[in-house]
């Protein structure tokens, strides 16, 4: 979302949580706009910090070895057709990339492919991954090497980690799409392996080969585990094996090798010593902690005025699993070179020092003398905000401390608690904030 200045987004939003939007272009500063209480801008939503050239591009194209032959024998059905070869080549599925924008999930459909990305992509979220229609060709050839007959096949891998396990399965599902009438059908064996620690639970999704003709899947599951000790955080690399063959032979060797290009994290390092459990994500899919309006009120809008206006706040946060208290200390305690001073208990009831960056963030913890100190009220339906007496907000702040109802700051605070747990953030561990409405 642009910045203040040049874009100025007025978030209107009913006493009865229904939400309008108002948007205002131009060049108009923060005073001009009228739409706070005190001169400061009223805070645009939906939104997030996270701008077009930082968002995450969660597609990976498939990028196995080349083409793999294998001699076949004189007699066998191949042979008989004028074979000399039987050679298996990953070929590209439809061109095109989905939208970065686009959600990802590993739902499955009837056949158990995976129902988003592009063919030929990985797509990514953090307790999941698909590989979409990855197309495999099989070819006869000659003695010349002139191609006499071919099949197709469409690889589709979807797999599920768990916050709360470090064991995860992986559906695989095998289909043969087409075939010329001198490969009537073909047989498919498959194994998946994983680097040390990890240990496959099942390696095969299917005992043997499974021959499939053309409309007809093979399908399984593959199971992998990892142990971490207390405190040990593991990367660990997923690989898969295919081998294709005609006459019920299976290769000694795979005809088809890949290897997903993002690797699984395994820990045991989210949660104090002793408590807790270990669990899996993509470490490389970074997560965000989104906070409605509608539900969080003055802290989510203290938070989204911080992200919408202030150009030098973090676009992104890592946890500290530390003790916080110094960090809030800091920023709305006695170790604050300006007091946060309470408001009229009458007019703010149970008003409190909400800040942000967190305190329980590494980018928390500034001296709340230097932070933008800022009161979100909703009036005739419309967040606005004023600033404190004596304590003018000059948009150059890279903190905030907000006057929030305590109970709303304790729920908000709470969020952020189990969206450490949920999402596994480890210390030092990136993650965006964005709210809706």
């Amino acid at each position: 979302m642009k910045r203040h200045g040049r874009r100025l987004v007025a978030l209107a939003a009913s006493m009865a949580a229904a939400v309008s939007l108002v948007v205002a272009s131009g060049g108009m500063s923060a005073a001009q706009s009228g739409t706070g209480a005190a001169g400061l801008p009223g805070i645009g939503g939906p939104g997030t910090a996270v701008s077009a050239a930082d968002r995450q591009d969660l597609s990976v194209k498939a990028e196995p070895g080349g083409v793999q032959c294998t001699e076949v024998a004189v007699g066998s059905a191949p042979g008989k057709a004028g074979a000399a070869a039987e050679c298996v080549q990953v070929t590209d599925g439809p061109a095109g990339r989905r939208s970065v924008s686009e959600a990802v999930s590993s739902t499955q459909d009837g056949a158990g492919a995976c129902s988003i990305g592009s063919a030929g992509y990985w797509s990514y979220e953090r307790f999941g991954s698909c590989l979409k229609d990855m197309t495999t060709t099989y070819t006869l050839r000659d003695d010349k090497g002139t191609a006499i007959g071919s099949a197709q096949l469409k690889i589709n891998l979807s797999m599920s980690l768990s916050a709360t396990s470090s064991m995860w399965t992986e559906l695989v599902t095998v289909t043969m799409v087409s075939s010329t009438s001198n490969v009537p059908s073909l047989n498919i064996a498959f194994d998946a392996s994983c680097t040390a620690p990890c240990q496959m639970g099942a390696a095969k999704p299917w005992a043997g080969a499974r021959t499939l003709t053309p409309g007809t899947s093979a399908q399984g599951t593959v199971l992998y585990s990892d142990s971490p000790a207390v405190g040990a955080v593991d990367s660990l690399a997923n690989e898969y094996h295919m081998y294709v063959t005609q006459d019920n032979a299976i290769p000694l060797q795979p005809n088809v090798n890949w290897t997903n290009p993002r690797k699984v994290r395994c820990d045991n390092a989210v949660h104090e010593p002793g408590k807790g459990s270990p669990g899996c994500v993509y470490a490389d899919v970074r997560p965000d902690l989104s906070y409605s309006l509608t539900d969080y009120g003055a802290a989510a809008a203290t938070y989204a005025f911080a992200l919408n206006y202030l150009p030098n706040m973090p676009k992104q946060f890592t946890r500290l699993k530390g003790d916080s208290e110094p960090n809030r200390k800091r920023t709305c305690g006695a170790q604050s070179t300006v007091p946060f001073a309470q408001l009229d208990p009458v007019a703010f009831p149970e008003d409190s020092c909400d800040e942000f960056p967190f305190a329980g963030t590494y980018q928390g913890g500034t001296n709340g003398g230097l932070c933008a100190e800022i009161v979100p009220q909703l009036t005739n339906g419309n967040w606005t905000f004023r600033e404190t007496t004596g304590h003018p907000v000059t948009y150059k702040e890279s903190c905030v401390r907000g006057h929030v109802p305590l109970p709303v700051n304790k729920a908000a605070g709470g969020k952020y608690g189990s969206f450490v747990q949920t999402q596994r953030l480890i210390d030092t561990e990136a993650f965006t904030v964005s709210w809706t409405t």
